[in-house]
Order: C-alpha cells, then structure tokens, then sequence
C-alpha cells in the first residue's frame, strides 16, 4: 500500500481510500469498463513503487539555473515552488511560483504564452469569480477555467511558444518581459484579502 500520511493535503479530508481499496472496488464489479479502470490504477501504483525514470535534460536543467538566479536577483519576492536542481522534458514549458494566497499559485505556461494566477479546486466558479473581482481586473487580465481549476490570466504573446530548451542569453528580454508579468500578479495577489478565494 502507498503511504500518504505525510502528504500536506491529507488533513483536509475526513476519509482516506487507497488505490488498492480502489482497485477491489473496480475488480469486484464484473464488467469490462471497470476492469480497464482496475488496470490503469495498477499500473500507477507500480510505476509509483518503482520511482521516477527521470531523464536529466542539460539544456533545460541550465535554463532553469540562470532563470532562477535571474529571477532572484530581480524579484527576490517571488518564491520558486520547485526546488529541484535537475531538470528533466517535464520541465521544459512551466514555472511555478507561490503567491501570497493559500490555494493559488503563479504560473509562466510558456507554451501558450499565459502568466496565470491559477486557483485550485474553483474550475465550476467562474461566474462567480467574474462578478466578484471584475472590478479589480488588471488591464488585460481574463478568468477562464483549467482543468478542475480557475485561473486570472495574461497572455504574454512575446513568450508565446516559448520552450526552456532554448539557449538563456538569447531568449533573456523574453524572460525578462514575462517575469514582469509575474510580478505585475503577484502584486495584484497582494491587493486581495487572505482568504478571499474560500
């Protein structure tokens, strides 16, 4: 069985079910839908069991280094969520930073070209959102729905299918243009009371 007891989110659960009790489930319903559903949660708990396959990329992995150093010489407020040294493929488009708010992070999706605000949990609230805080939308700024998730939302088109593969020196007014971005959020986080995204 998988050990989840020092996972952060745990307490904010009152029950617990384990891939294994998920897997009975599936297994005890004798129908061909959920024996495929069986089989895909064995196959991440084993891939689990095994640990990660990581292959280290030198291109991305230095990427990440000077846009760190970068951003921390710059924006010494904004806090990198991954404190990971070596980088691998997965690594090649996002960048994620903490805000000020629990349940909300800064996100660089250099793929698409968005700085986004990304609220987790909210993806149904849309609505909602829009009416409370379309008052207090910086210029630009849109909120949409990401996957189970919100997002407040700057498209940075400069950066626009930008990938950290890419050589730093060449792509630095790009980097500089959307940690501007970033910033711009993270102070819009902080005109925002603590809990106002319960």
């Amino acid at each position: 069985m998988l050990d989840h007891k020092d996972d952060a989110n745990a307490a904010d659960f009152e029950y617990r079910l384990t891939y294994e009790e998920l897997i009975s489930f599936f297994e005890s319903r004798n129908d061909p839908r959920f024996y495929s559903k069986a089989e895909l949660l064995c196959f991440a708990v084993e891939k689990q069991k095994r640990g990660s396959d990581k292959i280290i990329d030198p291109k991305i992995t230095e990427f990440w280094r000077r846009l760190s150093e970068h951003a921390e010489s710059y924006y010494p407020e904004l806090e990198f969520i991954s404190k990971t040294v070596e980088k691998s493929k997965n690594d090649e488009f996002w960048v994620c930073w903490y805000s000020l708010i629990k349940g909300a992070n800064l996100y660089w999706k250099a793929d698409h070209g968005y700085i986004d605000l990304q609220v987790a949990k909210c993806g149904g609230r849309v609505r909602e959102f829009y009416e409370r805080f379309n008052n207090k939308l910086l210029p630009g700024m849109r909120i949409e729905k990401a996957g189970g998730s919100l997002v407040f939302r700057l498209e940075n088109a400069r950066c626009w299918r930008m990938s950290f593969s890419e050589n730093f020196d060449e792509n630095i007014h790009r980097v500089d243009h959307a940690l501007s971005y970033v910033y711009l959020i993270y102070n819009f986080v902080k005109t925002l009371d603590r809990d106002i995204f319960k």
